[in-house]
């Protein structure tokens, strides 16, 4: 599959100015997928206390499961894909946990890119 490199992308940049760029590429967008699995939230089935997250699966440490009022393991919501109706579209990649560099999939029927987050390159 192809993948496009987009300098003018970088960590600041919000999710929907990566879904803009999936549009132009792809002439529509109907999702931009995450090469990786994502911790958003961790909720806590006793007390109901709830906090997002925004870690790469990879990234979170046991230490932050158990809740911080009851110590009761929370329940992890998980995500990878950003669909148009998302309210994650107004977070930065960096706000919602993506490494430098990633790569995100963008969709449009039988049609995928990838968008490779290349604005944080550092220039010699």
């Amino acid at each position: 599959m192809k993948v496009k490199k987009t300098e003018e992308l970088s960590k600041n940049s919000t999710l929907e100015e990566v879904w803009r760029s999936a549009k132009q590429y792809l002439g529509g967008c109907d999702a931009l997928d995450i090469e990786r699995e994502m911790l958003g939230k961790l909720t806590c089935p006793k007390c109901g206390n709830s906090s997002e997250v925004f870690l790469p699966l990879e990234s979170v440490s046991s230490a932050i499961i158990p809740c911080p009022k009851c110590h009761t393991e929370r329940i992890p919501f998980f995500f990878h894909t950003i669909t148009k109706n998302s309210s994650m579209l107004s977070m930065t990649l960096s706000e919602v946990g993506l490494p430098l560099w990633d790569i995100l999939w963008a969709r449009y029927n039988d049609n995928y890119i990838g968008i490779e987050i290349s604005g944080d390159a550092i220039l010699p």
